[in-house]
């Protein structure tokens, strides 16, 4: 049956992740994050990893997550139709579609599981209703998570700062196959981190810390992991079959969302300077696109040249032609004043009751595509 020209073609469905935290310009400028991490010895003379606090005493935030279905006609014009949203008085870090039914949901020290009733291009208002809790994950280096990337259909790739790693998560099993930090002959060295030291029990923060891993994803041959680190603003690759580390890039400190494009390019985002940057394997910039923005905390290709942004500063979500500049989609979210949400006692009390909030910025992205 031949479709017509205007039927729309569904191909994705793109989730971002919301924070109640409020950008705070004082420390999101470059300058800034070059002075808080400019001390020689800063790694110098630690605290005792025993004497370290738990993480809970760092997570101060609530966040959520809402998806949104792409799609396309026979001419190429994009729509995009949002789908849901989850509000939790924890914060979320990432969510990823392992498949049309399947979430898996990334907390700051902890993994879940989500499962669907219906697929999800189904809804359209899904709800925390619509989700049940099907599996939980934990291990001792469940702290600072951020991101998590399918690597094959039961394994992912977790972005981990505190231990500054990336780990290789079996979802059937729960098993971490793989423990790999980032190189200390490039980095420094900060703690001597073993298998049974519970890190979320002794938090490594920030400035402790020797490269704030943030992102990790797989390339097309799923034997390479692309990771972006915000300390040295760089971008680097694990060979998961070696473990061996290659920096491909760094200076752009404050760095975001390393990930490999449908031509097999590594893009990341420059959060201080709103801009997606495009590289070859030969480190060279391919392509560059600027945003408006003083922290742009993640961007994700959605098709060909359509990217979606995440602009934490304006609280807004934006997809763009990065070629013509021609925004498809623009969603401003919410913002709360600071003095209702100070602490978040504010929101962690009423969250689940406030419509239409789903945080005072914007954190990360991903694109489930549909087959």
């Amino acid at each position: 049956m031949i479709k017509s020209v205007s039927e729309k073609i569904k191909f994705g469905v793109i989730s971002l992740t919301h924070s109640s935290r409020k950008t705070d310009f004082s420390e999101c400028a470059r300058k800034s994050l070059e002075q808080r991490y400019a001390s020689p010895d800063r790694l110098q003379n630690l605290i005792p990893f025993e004497q370290l606090l738990p993480i809970k005493e760092s997570i101060l935030y609530t966040g959520g997550i809402s998806f949104y279905l792409a799609l396309k006609d026979l001419n190429n014009n994009y729509f995009f139709k949002m789908l849901g949203s989850v509000c939790s008085n924890r914060k979320i870090q990432h969510a990823v579609l392992v498949d049309e039914k399947t979430i898996i949901v990334v907390y700051v020290a902890s993994i879940e599981l989500w499962k669907l009733h219906k697929s999800i291009t189904k809804y359209n208002n899904l709800n925390k209703t619509d989700c049940y809790l099907y599996k939980t994950y934990s291990h001792p280096h469940f702290a600072g998570l951020h991101t998590v990337s399918m690597v094959t259909e039961k394994l992912a790739v977790i972005s981990a700062s505190a231990s500054d790693a990336i780990m290789i998560l079996d979802l059937d099993s729960g098993e971490v196959k793989k423990n790999i930090r980032m190189p200390k002959e490039i980095y420094g060295e900060n703690y001597e981190i073993t298998e049974e030291m519970d890190l979320r029990n002794h938090y490594i923060k920030n400035d402790l810390q020797i490269a704030h891993i943030n992102s990790a994803y797989p390339d097309k041959k799923k034997n390479n992991i692309v990771v972006s680190a915000l300390i040295p603003g760089a971008v680097g690759c694990f060979n998961l079959d070696t473990g061996k580390y290659v920096e491909l890039i760094s200076g752009h400190v404050g760095c975001h969302g390393a990930r490999v494009s449908d031509k097999d390019l590594i893009y990341f985002t420059d959060s201080t300077e709103g801009k997606l940057l495009v590289i070859d394997k030969n480190r060279n910039v391919k392509n560059m696109f600027s945003i408006e923005s003083k922290w742009l905390h993640d961007s994700i290709q959605i098709d060909g040249d359509i990217y979606a942004f995440s602009i934490a500063d304006k609280n807004e979500l934006r997809i763009v032609d990065i070629k013509s500049n021609k925004i498809h989609y623009k969603k401003k979210f919410i913002t709360f004043p600071n003095k209702l949400t100070k602490h978040d006692s504010f929101l962690k009390k009423y969250i689940k009751s406030i419509p239409f909030f789903y945080g005072n910025s914007t954190q990360f992205l991903d694109m489930y595509r549909l087959t």
